[in-house]
């Protein structure tokens, strides 16, 4: 809820709300089957709900209001929104690259880059390799090899798997992660979208930790 006291949140807010009654918008143009079809998702003609998995778990969006039934993060709704008008039905890829190679990634995705790292390094640091894993399958990850020590690959969207790979730290060098894209991302999700998609992980991966080990 907005505070009247503080401008800049409550211009915040109002920006916010613009966005998100723009997406509902651009959504109540569109067909729900070929939503759900370009999107991966499910959707329910006779309750007139689409059902969206992310990270081990489901979110059921009312049509045409698109308001989710259940508690959701405000943010996290409107990239919701954003991918249902993004979809496009590109085949998924399953080579993974940084932020700043996506499009229009160069600036706020090298940024994103350098904040993720940093992130996974405050929360790999002190915390065992089985730890971490467990952490990882509650959000319903799935691991693949790679030339990392652990590689899992998150659901967060039905077409939109991120990466995270990982180094754990020896004798040497302190622990490392890296958050990545898939190469067909861009058709799914902006970049700005894309960020908020990461940061959305890096918080869900501390819960996840805190849930098991707290």
């Amino acid at each position: 809820m907005a505070d009247p006291s503080n401008p800049k949140q409550a211009q915040d807010n109002r920006a916010f709300n613009e966005m998100l009654k723009s997406a509902k918008k651009r959504l109540e143009q569109r067909p729900p089957d070929d939503l759900a079809r370009k999107a991966g998702v499910i959707f329910a003609p006779k309750d007139a709900v689409f059902t969206i998995p992310s990270l081990g778990r489901t979110y059921p969006l009312a049509y045409p209001e698109f308001e989710c039934k259940g508690t959701i993060d405000e943010w996290f709704h409107l990239v919701l929104l954003h991918y249902l008008d993004l979809a496009d039905e590109t085949p998924v890829s399953d080579a993974f690259v940084p932020f700043a190679d996506q499009q229009e990634g160069l600036i706020r995705g090298t940024k994103f880059d350098h904040t993720a790292a940093q992130a996974l390094r405050a929360f790999l640091t002190g915390r065992r390799p089985e730890q971490v894993k467990a952490a990882l399958q509650k959000l319903d990850a799935a691991f693949v090899p790679s030339n990392a020590d652990l590689c899992a690959v998150l659901p967060f969207l039905p077409c939109y798997p991120i990466a995270l790979k990982i180094w754990f730290d020896d004798e040497e060098f302190p622990p490392e992660g890296k958050l990545l894209l898939s190469k067909s991302a861009s058709h799914y999700l902006t970049i700005e979208d894309a960020v908020m998609a990461g940061e959305f992980i890096l918080r869900e991966l501390e819960t996840a930790y805190h849930v098991l080990y707290t």
